[in-house]
C-alpha cells in the first residue's frame, strides 16, 4: 500500500489518496480535508464519483426515463470538474474516475488498483427508516477497504 520512508524512521508515507464525492453540498468539506492531507504529504489525489447501479437499474425499468442517463453523465462530469477546480485552486492536481456500480465496492476496487494509502469520503446521518433502504457506504468501506478511511462528517466546515 504505502511505501516506507527511511528518512522518517520507517514511518509510512502517504502516496495516494482516493477521494469519493457526489453532488451533495458536503463535497467541498471532503475535498478540503483531502487537500490538506495531500499538501502535507505530497500524495497524489484521485477523485472518484460512482453512479449507484441499483438506482440505474431502477430507472432502466421505467421506459419513460428517456434522457436520464445522459443527465446522470452530465452530473458526474460536472461533479468531477468542480472537484478538480476546487483542488486546483489549492495548488493540487488530480486524476478523475467516473464509475458505476455498487458505490463502496467500486471505491474499494479503485483503492486496490491504485494501492491507495487513504480513502476520503463523506458521512451523512441516516435515520432509522433510511437505513432500512439505503446502504452505508462509510460502514462498508470501514469493513472492506484495503487502507485507512477518513470519514468527513456532515456539516464539517468547507473553508
Amino acid at each position: 500500500m504505502a511505501a516506507t520512508d527511511d528518512r522518517q524512521g520507517g514511518a509510512e508515507v502517504l502516496e495516494t489518496i482516493v477521494v469519493a464525492v457526489d453532488s451533495s453540498p458536503q463535497h467541498a468539506a471532503i475535498l478540503d480535508a483531502a487537500a490538506e492531507l495531500a499538501i502535507a504529504t505530497g500524495a497524489a489525489v484521485h477523485v472518484v464519483t460512482v453512479a449507484d447501479a441499483s438506482c440505474e437499474a431502477g430507472m432502466a425499468l421505467n421506459r419513460s426515463c428517456t434522457g436520464v442517463f445522459t443527465s446522470l453523465g452530465r452530473e458526474v462530469d460536472d461533479v468531477l470538474r468542480a472537484a478538480c477546480q476546487r483542488l486546483s485552486d489549492k495548488g493540487i492536481s488530480c486524476r478523475t474516475h467516473a464509475m458505476s456500480g455498487l458505490v463502496s465496492e467500486r471505491i474499494v476496487d479503485l483503492a486496490v488498483e491504485l494501492r491507495a494509502g487513504l480513502i476520503v469520503v463523506g458521512h451523512r446521518h441516516l435515520g432509522w427508516m433510511q437505513r432500512i433502504f439505503e446502504n452505508s457506504v462509510g460502514r462498508d468501506l470501514l469493513e472492506h477497504a484495503p487502507c485507512n478511511v477518513l470519514i468527513v462528517k456532515e456539516g464539517a466546515d468547507a473553508g
